[in-house]
């Protein structure tokens, strides 16, 4: 069976006036109400929308430094203390050795999910 034909964003879920976002995240009410994502800083926050934004919806994915420069909009200290706690609360995992000359590769995890 094939994909259903795109949905177009509503106005006021779109920053455009006169084009429709090329990409679009999906976020689940329950992803968003749990108290593992309602307890992460705000900064964290941030970090993750990108890092959702960033796999295009694979389990696995890259997130470079270039890419959350541009992107996120926060120093790159603050952007490593926010990896720092996505990794520790269980919502991904590295799977590419940090500290070397290609983008760090992540996987995400539902560890998160069975911890308070």
């Amino acid at each position: 069976m094939g994909r259903k034909k795109r949905v177009p964003l509503n106005p006021w879920e779109t920053a455009y006036t006169t084009r429709e976002d090329g990409h679009y995240i999906r976020l689940g009410d329950s992803f968003l109400e749990s108290k593992a994502v309602q307890g992460l800083n705000h900064a964290t926050f941030r970090v993750l929308i990108q890092m959702i934004k960033a796999c295009a919806g694979k389990k696995e994915f890259t997130f470079s430094r270039p890419y959350y420069t541009q992107k996120c909009g926060l120093q790159n200290r603050t952007v490593i203390r926010a990896v720092d706690e996505l990794e520790e609360k269980g919502f991904i995992k590295v799977v590419h050795e940090k500290y070397s000359r290609t983008g760090n590769k992540y996987a995400w995890s539902n560890d998160w999910k069975g911890r308070k």
